[in-house]
C-alpha cells in the first residue's frame, strides 16, 4: 500500500511543481526583475556601481530572481524538514550575490531583511536562526571573496570590511527582533485559533439547539444541532422570526413572558415548547432562555433548547404500559402498602384497582406464603439489594389460589434512598401445573411410561450407596434387542412403537416389584436390581428376562419374534453409576458378538480390551501429526531375472514408548475408527515419493525403474476423494503411474461390487496398476476376476508356507499361479522363506516372489545396499543374502 502511495505521489509531483513554478513566476515581486536589471545598467553607465560588463549584471539579477523562484518552488510547501535551511540558504546566496556584484556588497546587504521577512512569512518565526545563520556566512563569504579580490568593491578597504561588520550586526538584531515579533503574534494566531476551535467544537457537537435572536425578533444563529435533530436547514429562516417554526401555542406562552426578561436581565426563563421536524411531526424541547442583549459580542436573546420528545413519549408510554399492561403491575411501599395498581393486577384477585390502592399485600396472599418477600423488602431498605424474584400464592376473592411470579425492583431518589418499589405481577398457575406434568415427562421415557436414563442413573447412583452401607450387591442388565431394525424397517415404526411398549410391559411383569425398569433409548432397556448376595442372583434375572422375551408378541393379530443380548454387571457398591452402566453395555455388545440372544457377565476383559483401543486411537492422532510413522520396504524379486523389479510399502509406529510396531497393533482400530483413511494418505505420498526416488537414482546408475506396491484398506477405497488422493500422491511425488500398484484384498472387492469397480476403473485410467492381495483366502467366485482391472494375483503366504512339504498345497499354489497366466495376470507369491518353497515356485513358473528368504522389511535406508547392488541378482547364493537381511 505504502509504494502504490509512494508511486502515486511520485507520478502527481511534475505537475504541483511545475503549477508552483507558474505561480512563482507571475508573482510581483518576480515581475520587478526587469527593472531592476535596467536600474543596475543605468547605474553602471552613471559609474555609480562596479564597472562590470552589462550582461554580467543582467545575468546576476535574472539568474537571481530563477534561484528564488525555484527554491521558492521546490520548498516553500515544508513538505520536508531540510527545505526550510535550503530556501533559506539560496535565497541569502542570491542576495549576497547581487549585492556584492555591484560592489556595494555591504550596504546592499540590507536586502538580507527583505530576505529574512520572505522566510518568515513562509515558515513562520522558527526560520530565525537559520536566517541569522546564512546572512552571517554569507557577509562573511563576501567579504572574504572582496579581501581576495574576487568581488569588485566600490568602498574602500578596510572601510569596507568594518562597514560589513556594523551592517552584518544591525542585519541580524533586525532579524532576531522580527523573529521574536513574529513568534508572539503566531503565538496570539494559535490562541485565538484554538479558542475559536473550541467553541465551534462545542458549538458544533452541542446535543443541544443553540439559537441567538435578535432584538427585532429575527434569528440571527442557529447551532448545526437544529439541522441534526429537526432534519431541516436552517438557511430559510435566517433573518425571520423565531416563531415560524414553533407551536402557536408554545410561542404565545413564550411571548407573554418575555417582557419579563427583558425588564431583568438576570432572569433565566425555562420552559417546554414544541418545534415541527422535517417530517411534520412536532419534538419537545426543554429551552432555557436568557437575556444577551447587552454582550456586545452577542446582542441577541438566545436559547438552548434540549431535545425531551423521547422522554415526553417515555413518560406517556409509561402511563400508558402501566394502565393497560397484560400483567400486573403495583407500586408498594417498603412495607408492603400498594400504592397504586393497575387493572391486571386487580384481575388476579378479583378486585378494582382503586380498591386496592392503601390495603397490604398480606391482605390477598396466602397464608401460607405470608413472610415470602418480607426478607426481601429488609435488604432493599438496607441498601443490599436493589429488587426479589419469587413465586408465591395469591388468594382470588372467589377462595380459589392463584400461582403468580413476582419480579420487584426498587426506585431510589438522586440520593440512593429507596423510594418504593415497582412489581410485575404475572398469573404463572397453569404453567405451573405444566412443570409438575413436564417433571414427571422428563425423568420418564413418553412411549412406554419406565423410567429413562435420567432418573435410572439417579436410581443406580442412590442404589450403590445403599449396597456400600448394607454390604449386599447391586446388578445392572443391559438389554438390547436383537434385529430391531428390522421390525421397523419390515412392518413400519408405528409396529415397532407397539413391539416397545409390549416389550417394556413384559420386563416389568417378569421382574421383581423392587427392581427398576428403565428405557434407555432407542431399542435398549436397562434393569436395576438391588439387595442381591451374589453374581449368580443376578444371571437367574437376566435369564428370566430372555425366557419371557422368547415367547411372541402379539402385534395387530400376528405374532412377532424377538430376541434380546443382555450384559450383566455385578458391584458391592463402589464404582460410579457410569462406570457401573458402562461395564454392563461393553458385557452386552460381548454377547452380540458372541451369536446374539444370550447373557454375558462382565469381567473386566471387555473393558480393557476397550480402553486399550482407545488409548491407541488417541495416541494414533498424535501419531500422524507427530512425525512417528514410517514406511519399511520389503523386494519383490524377478524368478527369471533374479532381480528386484520391486518393493512392497509396509507401515510402522516408531511408538515414544513401545518401539517399533507392527500393523497388526493398530491398523484395525485405525480401520475401526476411520483414522486409516488419512493414514493411508500418508503411506500413499510417502511411498511414491520414495519410490521416485530411487527410480532416479536407478536410471542414472542405467538400472531399471522399481515397482512399488501399496496396500490399500476397503475403507480409503470407500472414500470419494480415493482417486483425488492417489492423483496427488502419485503427481507430487514425481513417479511414473505405471510404477504404482495398489493391493487390494478379494474382500474389499465383493463389499460393493459395482462402486469399487468404478473407482477402480478411475484409478486404473491414471495409470496405476490394481493387484488383489492374500488371493485364495477371500471369496470361492472368481467372477469378479474379468469385472474388475487386475494386473497381479499374489499368492497368500499360509499356501506357501507348506510348500515342498504337503502336496496339497502345491497343488493350490500352481492353480492360482495357472489362473493367474491364464487371465494374462502377474503372479506373485509371499512369505517365501525356505529354498525349498523357491524351488517349487520356480518350478511351477511363478513370476514374482517376496518374503524373508531375500529381505526382511527394511528402513529405506539399509535397503539401499540391496537395491543399488553391483550384483543385484539375488536367487544364486539366496541363504546368505537371507541372513545378512535377517
Amino acid at each position: 500500500m505504502e509504494a502504490l502511495e509512494s508511486r502515486s505521489e511520485a507520478e502527481g509531483e511534475p505537475e504541483r511543481l511545475t503549477s508552483r513554478l507558474k505561480r512563482r513566476a507571475v508573482d510581483k515581486a518576480t515581475l520587478a526583475n526587469p527593472p531592476v536589471a535596467a536600474a543596475f545598467c543605468l547605474l553602471r553607465y552613471l559609474g555609480l556601481v562596479a564597472p562590470l560588463p552589462y550582461w554580467l549584471l543582467v545575468t546576476v539579477v535574472f539568474c537571481g530572481g530563477s534561484l528564488s523562484i525555484v527554491s521558492a518552488a521546490l520548498w516553500g510547501d515544508r513538505r520536508r524538514a531540510w527545505h526550510m535551511p535550503a530556501y533559506v540558504m539560496v535565497n541569502m546566496a542570491v542576495i549576497a550575490g547581487v549585492a556584492y556584484a555591484t560592489g556595494w556588497g555591504p550596504v546592499l546587504s540590507i536586502g538580507f531583511l527583505f530576505g529574512a521577512g520572505t522566510s518568515f512569512q513562509l515558515f513562520g518565526s522558527k526560520v530565525t536562526p537559520w536566517a541569522e545563520g546564512a546572512t552571517a556566512v554569507c557577509l562573511g563569504l563576501g567579504q572574504g571573496a572582496v579581501a581576495l579580490g574576487i568581488a569588485p568593491t566600490m568602498i574602500h578597504q578596510p572601510l569596507v570590511h568594518g562597514l560589513a561588520a556594523l551592517t552584518g550586526l544591525g542585519t541580524i538584531l533586525t532579524m532576531s527582533l522580527l523573529g521574536r515579533v513574529t513568534a508572539e503574534r503566531e503565538a496570539a494566531e494559535l490562541e485565538v485559533r484554538q479558542s475559536e476551535r473550541r467553541f465551534k467544537a462545542l458549538v458544533s457537537n452541542a446535543a443541544d439547539i443553540i439559537m441567538v435572536v435578535g432584538e427585532d425578533g429575527l434569528i440571527q444563529y442557529v447551532s448545526p444541532a437544529f439541522e441534526r435533530l429537526l432534519g431541516i436547514s436552517p438557511k430559510p429562516y435566517f433573518e425571520q422570526s423565531a416563531g415560524g417554526f414553533i407551536h402557536p401555542v408554545d410561542l404565545e406562552q413564550i411571548n407573554s413572558q418575555m417582557p419579563l426578561l427583558q425588564e431583568d436581565p438576570e432572569q433565566v426563563l425555562h420552559t417546554q415548547l414544541r418545534i415541527r421536524d422535517g417530517n411534520r411531526h412536532w419534538r419537545t424541547f426543554e429551552a432555557t432562555v436568557t437575556n444577551r442583549m447587552d454582550d456586545p459580542d452577542v446582542h441577541g436573546i438566545v436559547g438552548n433548547l434540549h431535545d425531551i420528545t423521547e422522554l415526553v413519549e417515555a413518560n406517556e408510554r409509561f402511563r400508558s404500559a402501566f394502565s393497560d399492561a397484560p400483567v400486573g403491575v403495583a407500586l408498594v411501599s417498603l412495607d408492603g402498602e400498594i400504592l397504586r395498581a393497575n387493572r391486571a393486577f386487580g384481575a388476579l384477585v378479583g378486585l378494582s384497582p382503586e380498591a386496592l390502592v392503601g390495603s397490604n399485600l398480606r391482605d390477598i396472599t396466602h397464608p401460607d406464603d405470608a413472610t415470602l418477600g418480607l426478607a426481601e423488602r429488609r435488604l432493599i431498605a438496607a441498601g443490599v439489594s436493589d429488587g426479589y424474584h419469587l413465586e408465591k400464592r395469591y388468594v382470588h376473592v372467589d377462595g380459589r389460589v392463584v400461582w403468580v411470579q413476582v419480579h420487584a425492583s426498587c426506585v431510589r431518589d438522586s440520593g440512593g434512598r429507596p423510594l418504593y418499589l415497582i412489581g410485575h405481577v404475572q398469573d404463572v398457575t397453569e404453567q405451573r401445573q405444566m412443570r409438575d406434568r413436564l417433571a414427571h415427562a422428563a425423568i420418564h421415557d413418553p412411549l412406554t411410561g419406565l423410567p429413562n436414563r435420567v432418573l435410572f442413573l439417579d436410581r443406580l447412583s442412590m442404589a450403590l450407596s445403599r449396597a456400600q452401607r448394607q454390604r449386599r450387591k447391586v446388578a445392572v442388565a443391559f438389554l438390547d434387542l436383537d434385529h430391531f431394525k428390522l421390525v421397523n424397517d419390515g412392518l413400519g415404526h408405528a409396529i415397532g412403537d407397539d413391539l416397545l411398549q409390549a416389550v417394556a410391559e413384559r420386563l416389568s411383569t417378569t421382574v421383581r416389584p423392587e427392581d427398576t425398569v428403565a428405557r434407555f433409548g432407542g431399542d435398549e432397556f436397562t434393569i436395576l436390581c438391588e439387595g442381591l448376595s451374589n453374581e449368580d442372583e443376578a444371571m437367574a434375572v437376566a435369564g428370566r428376562v430372555l425366557e419371557a422375551l422368547q415367547r411372541p408378541f402379539e402385534l395387530e393379530g400376528s405374532p412377532v419374534y424377538v430376541s434380546g443380548s443382555i450384559g450383566v454387571t455385578v458391584t458391592d457398591g463402589t464404582p460410579k453409576a457410569g462406570a457401573v452402566l458402562r461395564d454392563a453395555d461393553t458385557a452386552m455388545y460381548l454377547a452380540k458378538e458372541a451369536g446374539r440372544g444370550r447373557v454375558e457377565l462382565f469381567d473386566g476383559k471387555g473393558h480393557a480390551a476397550a480402553l486399550e483401543s482407545l488409548n491407541v486411537i488417541n495416541e494414533l492422532h498424535h501419531a500422524l501429526s507427530g512425525d512417528e510413522l514410517r514406511l519399511h520396504y520389503q523386494p519383490i524379486v524377478d524368478l527369471h531375472s533374479g532381480t528386484v523389479v520391486g518393493v512392497e510399502a509396509l507401515v510402522r509406529w516408531q511408538h515414544p514408548t513401545r518401539g517399533l510396531l507392527v500393523p497388526e497393533h493398530f491398523i484395525r482400530v485405525a480401520e475401526e475408527c476411520g483414522l486409516v483413511v488419512p493414514l493411508g494418505a500418508w503411506v500413499l505420498r510417502e511411498a511414491c515419493r520414495q519410490a521416485a526416488e530411487w527410480n532416479r537414482l536407478a536410471v542414472a546408475s542405467g538400472r531399471r525403474a522399481l515397482e512399488i506396491n501399496i496396500n490399500i484398506s476397503p475403507r480409503q477405497l470407500a472414500n470419494p476423494d480415493f482417486v483425488d488422493t492417489v492423483t496427488s500422491a502419485v503427481t507430487d511425488g514425481g513417479i511414473d503411474p505405471a510404477a504404482v500398484c495398489l493391493e487390494i484384498t478379494e474382500g474389499m472387492l465383493m463389499r460393493d461390487e459395482h462402486a469399487g469397480a468404478a473407482t477402480l476403473d478411475e484409478v486404473r485410467r491414471l495409470g496405476v496398476r490394481i493387484g488383489v492381495d492374500d488371493f485364495g483366502t477371500g471369496y470361492s467366485s472368481l467372477s469378479y476376476l474379468k469385472h474388475f482391472p487386475i494386473d497381479s494375483l499374489k499368492v497368500d503366504r499360509t499356501f506357501v508356507e507348506g510348500l515342498g512339504e504337503e502336496s496339497d498345497e502345491g497343488v493350490i499354489v500352481g492353480a492360482i499361479i495357472a489362473l493367474a497366466h491364464s487371465l494374462g495376470l502377474i503372479a506373485i507369491a509371499e512369505g517365501v522363506e525356505t529354498e525349498r518353497a523357491l524351488s517349487e515356485l520356480q518350478r511351477l513358473a511363478c513370476d514374482r516372489v517376496q518374503g524373508y528368504l531375500f529381505a526382511r522389511p527394511q528402513a529405506p535406508e539399509a535397503l539401499e545396499p540391496m537395491l543399488f547392488a553391483p550384483r543385484p541378482r539375488l536367487l544364486a547364493g539366496t541363504s546368505a543374502q537371507s541372513r545378512s537381511a535377517s
